[in-house]
């Protein structure tokens, strides 16, 4: 026994309070200076005799005492129940029934304390516990409505049924039916699996409640998102699952007048975001078939024929979704215990069967959609159960779909779909002599469809004695990879059919290299599209690799019999590059790669490139690339040689040589130093001699690699103020790109001044341009914005 405690034992003997032994433990126990001694106090508080536990006892409970102190102290001795008398048991249930009595009105700290004092005496099923649950229900809602963490939730799960307890028909249970219908709406209860257990249970509580409940969560499924709707999906099957498992009489009220409402409004109702949501909210059930199959065909059936055969196009669409939903639904006798005989249950299949044969063929393409996913989930995880006979139409009339020329979602469907029958190896047979009948597809003139063509292509090549080539041959497949170039949906997959035979994982470095050489040499310009996209399918670091592998080949090449190959290998670099550029400069979980582009990219090896291939600009352009995007800065090795190739550069030179100079400039920091090298040969003594050709190209590459708006005005000024000398050495596309040119830089003064709420005026050479040249069919954007003002108009004039 601790010494302060012992102390006051003895003054509690002398004085015949326990005053200081109450202001002892506080110090002791409660205090957040000092540390605590309640396994000690524990060892003392075993000790005491009869005596001095019915003094404290009766001490405890007079109306002056501390009632926070008194419920922690409680608390502690109420944990050593088992070792005590009955009489000292009983005397601490009457301490914590009258801090019960307290507990609405006591201070935040004294109520948390009660709170926990009635609940472990709710928990020790002792004997007058419900004396504890009229107060400490409220709180413990009212505490997890309000609260932040879920561990208020969780304390009311432990106490969950002392709400039995409760008179629900009583007027004065309105506030607490008030609250528990709050509950149903808290992200807190709706979130956590002790809230959704507590919400489930209140469904049993009694049948006005249960209306009451089921209206709240009605007005709100319109409103919520679909994630919190399957909340409320998962509440109603857990009510349901209680209520059928333990025969509760609250079973067929909680069918017929809440699981059947919403099974009728997912077929009937009219508006197709919220027969989403209740499809959500259904999905629990249909999830838990196995189980749901007694009631879910008994509530469903009077509706869901009548559904399927409805004259209207939405209402057939949704009931072929239930349809599908419960498939295959099964017929139990009334009392649920023995299914129905084999002739029934054959008979409903088929009805089954039948239905979704009709489904295919309705007139709506929405439910020929529906029916399709539906079909394919089907034949996915029933095909041992579905007769042959029906696998075959069903087959049939997918393939007949997917030349529904009069619904582009149709055809994407069917492609969709066979991917989901693969699943099945059972198919694979079946699939393996009706698939290349597809081929055309790779071709069809909707994006979609080519997408999902060959997300099936992927899907074929991973099954075992299925080829994809078998489908469409290597070479159509390459050719559509160029032609969808610029679409990923189509790109990416013919990418991953590939993957493997041009970019092997786990190869040698030889064997990579020789793979990589032959579709560059084969198909050079599939080559760059299939490059730029592998960066999906594999690591940054095994793409880092192969740009170091094939810069080494590059730099070992020379002379003119490679230069075709050279160019082609580059270029890839330069797509591989890009392909990783972000993640590779700003992503500190790629630094390692960083290092390793640094390490192993030499400025002595790029030079080599530069003079073993001066003859041919293309290798020149594309090596300038590659400097641009290596992750360090080479600004030393290669500014002098980037200047002497922007002073030898003239109007017939490669412009992709420019943009790489341009980018590396640009990476440099050196571009406004260049602009304003820009700006100097618009002087006026120097303004005869200005390439402006050069001049042209170089500022609109400019105005796309990097922001040029600290400039932009006096690039225009300028521009404007020698239109008239230039306009007379000018063809009509230079003028173009110099109308071009002045328009991209007056858009960003224009942004500039908007946020000073200024709007400067379109340029007038822009007009001045167009009456020249009379190029008003290739300007039509800047003829719209400049010319058509009333002003600028009669200024013409």
């Amino acid at each position: 026994m601790r010494p302060a405690m012992q102390k006051a034992l003895v003054a509690m003997a002398k004085d015949g309070h326990c005053k200081e032994f109450l202001r002892v433990f506080a110090a002791e126990c409660l205090s957040e200076k000092n540390e605590d001694h309640s396994l000690e106090w524990k060892e003392g508080l075993d000790a005491m005799s009869t005596a001095q536990w019915q003094h404290l006892c009766e001490y405890m409970r007079l109306p002056l005492v501390d009632l926070h102190i008194t419920a922690c102290l409680t608390c502690l001795c109420w944990s050593l129940r088992d070792s005590l008398p009955t009489s000292v048991v009983f005397a601490l249930s009457d301490v914590i029934v009258h801090l019960h009595g307290h507990l609405l009105q006591a201070t935040p700290d004294a109520q948390d304390a009660i709170a926990q004092c009635c609940e472990a005496f709710w928990i020790s099923h002792a004997s007058r516990a419900e004396a504890v649950i009229p107060q400490l229900i409220p709180y413990l809602v009212v505490q997890a409505l309000d609260g932040e963490t879920v561990s208020a939730v969780k304390r009311l799960r432990d106490v969950q049924d002392a709400l039995s307890l409760l008179d629900f028909e009583d007027t004065s249970s309105r506030l607490l039916k008030d609250l528990l219908l709050r509950c149903f709406v808290s992200p807190a209860f709706l979130k956590s699996n002790d809230g959704v257990a507590i919400l489930s249970d209140l469904f049993h509580l009694d049948a006005s409640f249960m209306d009451d409940i089921h209206e709240t969560i009605r007005n709100q499924v319109p409103t919520q998102k679909k994630s919190v709707v399957k909340r409320y999906g998962l509440v109603y099957f857990k009510a349901w699952h209680t209520a059928y498992l333990n025969e509760l009489p609250s079973l067929l009220k909680l069918e017929e007048d809440c699981i059947q409402p919403y099974l009728y409004h997912a077929i009937y109702v009219s508006t197709a975001s919220l027969c989403t949501k209740l499809h959500a909210l259904l999905e629990a059930f249909f999830e838990a078939k196995q189980v749901c199959d007694p009631m879910l065909y008994r509530l469903v059936e009077p509706m869901l024929w009548r559904g399927l055969s409805a004259t209207n196009d939405q209402v057939r669409k949704q009931a072929a979704i239930v349809l599908f939903q419960g498939f295959p639904y099964q017929k139990f006798h009334l009392d649920g215990n023995k299914s129905a005989s084999k002739e029934d249950t054959d008979a409903l299949l088929q009805k089954q069967v039948d239905g979704m044969l009709l489904l295919v063929q309705d007139t709506s393409p929405a439910t020929r959609v529906v029916a399709v996913h539906g079909l394919a989930k089907v034949l996915s995880l029933y095909w041992e159960v579905i007769p042959h006979e029906s696998i075959q139409q069903f087959l049939f009339w997918l393939f007949e779909l997917v030349q529904d020329t009069a619904s582009t979602a149709v055809r994407v469907a069917v492609l969709q779909g066979l991917p989901l029958i693969l699943d099945n190896h059972l198919s694979h047979a079946v699939l393996k002599s009706l698939l290349p009948k597809l081929a055309p597809y790779l071709n069809d003139k909707q994006e979609t469809v080519r997408a999902a063509f060959c997300r099936l292509l992927v899907r074929v090549k991973s099954i075992r004695n299925m080829h994809f080539y078998d489908i469409a041959p290597v070479d159509s497949c390459l050719l559509r990879l160029v032609m969808d170039a610029a679409r990923p949906s189509v790109a990416k997959p013919i990418t991953n059919l590939f993957l493997r035979s041009y970019f092997p994982q786990g190869a040698s470095d030889d064997a990579q290299v020789a793979r990589t050489l032959s579709l560059i040499e084969e198909h050079p310009v599939a080559s760059r599209v299939f490059y730029r996209h592998v960066v999906h399918f594999s690591s940054v670091g095994a793409v880092c690799k192969l740009v170091v592998l094939l810069l080494h080949f590059v730099s070992c090449q020379g002379g003119s019999d490679n230069s075709d190959l050279a160019n082609g290998v580059v270029w890839v670099v330069v797509d591989l590059l890009e392909s990783i550029q972000k993640p590779l400069m700003h992503s500190k979980r790629y630094a390692d790669c960083r290092r390793f582009i640094q390490d192993q990219v030499h400025p002595d090896r790029l030079h080599t490139i530069l003079e073993s291939f001066s003859a041919y600009p293309s290798v020149v352009a594309g090596t300038w690339h590659v400097i641009s995007h290596v992750p360090t800065s080479m600004k030393d090795q290669f500014v002098l040689r980037a200047l002497d190739a922007m002073a030898e550069f003239e109007c017939s030179s490669n412009k992709l040589l420019l943009v790489g100079v341009l980018q590396c400039l640009v990476r440099w920091g050196e571009a406004l130093t260049f602009v304003d090298s820009l700006l100097d040969q618009l002087r006026p003594k120097r303004i005869h001699r200005t390439n402006v050709a050069l001049l042209l190209v170089c500022l609109n590459e400019l105005a796309k690699l990097c922001d040029l708006s600290d400039v932009a005005s006096s690039l225009v000024v300028k521009l404007e103020q020698h239109w008239p000398t230039f306009q007379g050495q000018m063809e009509p596309t230079s003028a173009i790109l110099y109308a071009k040119v002045v328009w991209t830089l007056h858009q960003l003064v224009v942004a500039g001044a908007a946020a000073a709420g200024d709007t400067p005026p379109p340029p007038m050479v822009l007009c001045a341009i167009y009456v020249k040249q009379h190029i008003v069919f290739l300007l039509p954007k800047i003829w719209l914005t400049c010319v058509l003002t009333r002003q600028m108009y009669l200024s013409i004039l």
